[in-house]
């Protein structure tokens, strides 16, 4: 019984810094996917929040249905406080269906998350939303 944890300790004495170099070694991996889950998820959050950003803003159309387009762009820039609204990307139509008016509003994001030992990954996010039109 002595003998085999004799052993168990002079093999654990005997490590000699290889854990240092193990750390050394598997640290620049870890950092990678750590800041890469990260700035996933910060893109997946962004492309998410434009679409919600572009729903509350087009509601702009509900009482006013002669908005402009520039006026819908400051509508969701007002719902956008971390992303530049000159990355979000806003295109507009009126269609009619029998005798209702709707707003057809299509939206497109595109960011780039910048990991750490990885080439540049480009995501791009798109939607739209129909609006009706107040009938006056």
């Amino acid at each position: 019984m002595r003998a085999s944890s004799a052993t168990l300790r002079r093999c654990l004495r005997a490590s000699g810094g290889a854990a240092a170099v193990e750390f050394a070694l598997v640290l620049p991996a870890l950092i990678t996917a750590i800041l890469g889950i990260w700035y996933l998820g910060w893109s997946f959050d962004c492309g998410s929040e434009v679409g919600h950003a572009v729903e509350l803003g087009s509601r702009i159309y509900i009482s006013n249905p002669n908005a402009t387009q520039s006026q819908l762009q400051t509508a969701v820039a007002s719902h956008l406080t971390d992303l530049p609204i000159g990355a979000v990307t806003l295109t507009t139509s009126t269609a009619t269906i029998g005798t209702a008016q709707s707003q057809h509003i299509t939206w497109a994001y595109s960011t780039t998350p910048d990991i750490p030992f990885i080439s540049a990954i480009h995501f791009n996010f798109t939607g739209a939303v129909d609006v009706p039109l107040a009938t006056p």
